[in-house]
């Protein structure tokens, strides 16, 4: 009895979070079913499904769909909006029919590759940022490898030119600079700074783009810690990537009064930070409690730092993402396996497990989460054999609803804006530079391992 009214539960649970439950058959003009068809259903997040042997399909969404396309090898896709979509009782029917396309010769099939955004002869392209209105990209004509221990993962950029097009990649200014750079960084206020080896310089949009030099304790003070904002409140986090642990803060920018959001820490690592200072000698622990007199920070965190346990192999930096959609907060909190939404009053309103960063699929996280920010969709990055997979991120459940495989092998600087994926990437052992291409993020159902 137990057993059954959980299941019952789970059930009910189930069907709740599964508003529109959409089925139909696909068939062309002589009343032939299609399997294997394709159905693309649009919305705030594209979700794909394809049809089974019988040319029947079958698609569970959390939220109402815009559209939905058809589409099949030799016929003409279709695309209908869902007020085509008839209710009968718990599902939501739609039956397609596709017409030969005239354009299908002996057999072959033509797939459009992925738009080629933005080339060029003379520069590659090593960084891309997204603006409310464009793309500002960071082109270089040569590349080296730094050897400051610090450094070591990033690229030195020389003969750099900054380049803002829009979204189609149309030019629009240009601005070449001296200094050898390094990458964007992309702040709040659709602000980007682009740093050197020995400065950082906030890059201002104007009808022609200019720069300010940003001293570097400006720069670690009121950028980096800021997030975003909600209506008048500021969002910021003190986090620290040689700490394990940190804090999301609000501060509002009417009284400057400032109140805690959210908690993140990794428990497990936090011990093992902390366990460190008994391996100290008495030397060692005598100078870390001498330091916890002077500043009142506790002498375990000065043993860590003392033992370079945050360099070791054994520590990991945490990753909690916070992105604001509309009216809402949603913090992806990876050490408690949760995705928290609050509200535009930050009140914490609702949290759904997540654990696509576990298991097996887990090893091949890399741990990121790309936002949408035009139309609020979220994405787990993973990456397997050169191949790139976008997995859509179900906001009501926390469970993917299905990857998306990017086109080439090897993307990068991955980017995510209105549904479409904007990345840097170079034919290998190609001549060609490295060229911005973009292709439609459409979830679908991929056994990728």
């Amino acid at each position: 009895m137990r057993i059954a009214l959980t299941c019952l539960l789970l059930c009910t649970a189930f069907i709740a979070k599964t508003q529109y439950i959409i089925e139909g058959t696909i068939t062309n003009s002589n009343g032939e079913t299609l399997p294997g068809a394709n159905v693309i259903l649009r919305g705030d997040v594209n979700v794909g499904v394809s049809a089974d042997e019988e040319g029947f399909y079958s698609a569970r969404l959390s939220q109402k769909p815009e559209s939905l396309t058809f589409s099949f090898v030799g016929y003409e896709s279709k695309t209908y909006a869902f007020s085509r979509v008839v209710k009968k009782g718990d599902r939501w029917i739609l039956n397609a029919v596709l017409a030969a396309d005239a354009y299908y010769l002996d057999g072959a099939v033509i797939q459009a590759a992925p738009d080629t955004i933005y080339g060029d002869e003379i520069y590659h392209v090593g960084d891309v940022a997204i603006l409310d209105d464009g793309l500002l990209l960071l082109t270089y004509k040569k590349e080296d490898r730094l050897k400051r221990q610090e450094l070591k993962d990033k690229c030195i950029h020389q003969g750099v030119k900054l380049v803002r097009t829009d979204f189609e990649g149309n030019y629009r200014d240009a601005l070449t600079m001296r200094d050898k750079c390094l990458d964007f960084f992309t702040g709040h206020f659709n602000e980007v700074l682009v740093s050197t080896l020995d400065s950082i310089y906030l890059i201002q949009q104007g009808k022609q783009m200019s720069l300010a030099g940003v001293r570097q304790q400006d720069f670690d003070n009121y950028f980096v810690p800021v997030i975003d904002s909600l209506h008048s409140q500021i969002l910021f986090s003190t986090y620290d990537e040689d700490y394990p642990g940190f804090d999301y803060y609000r501060i509002n920018q009417k009284d400057s009064t400032f109140k805690a959001l959210r908690s993140v820490a990794d428990k497990e690592m936090m011990e093992q930070f902390r366990s460190e200072y008994k391996w100290l000698s008495t030397r060692e622990k005598l100078n870390a409690k001498r330091l916890e007199i002077q500043t009142g920070i506790d002498k375990e965190i000065f043993g860590a730092y003392m033992t370079g346990f945050t360099n070791s192999i054994y520590y990991d930096a945490l990753y909690a993402p916070l992105f604001v959609q509309n009216d809402s907060v949603l913090v992806f909190d990876h050490h408690a396996d949760l995705l928290v939404t609050y509200t535009e009053a930050f009140d914490r309103v609702d949290s759904v497990p997540i654990s696509y960063h576990k298991g097996r699929k887990g090893r091949f996280w890399e741990d990121q989460v790309l936002f949408d920010h035009a139309n609020g969709s979220a994405y787990a990055l993973f990456k397997r054999n050169g191949r790139a997979y976008l997995g859509g991120v179900d906001k009501n459940t926390g469970e993917i609803m299905g990857y998306c495989k990017l086109h080439y092998k090897y993307p990068d600087k991955i980017r995510i804006h209105n549904g479409e994926a904007y990345y840097v990437y170079r034919p290998f052992e190609s001549s060609q530079k490295k060229f911005l291409y973009r292709e439609e993020v459409i979830l679908a159902a991929i056994d990728w391992l």
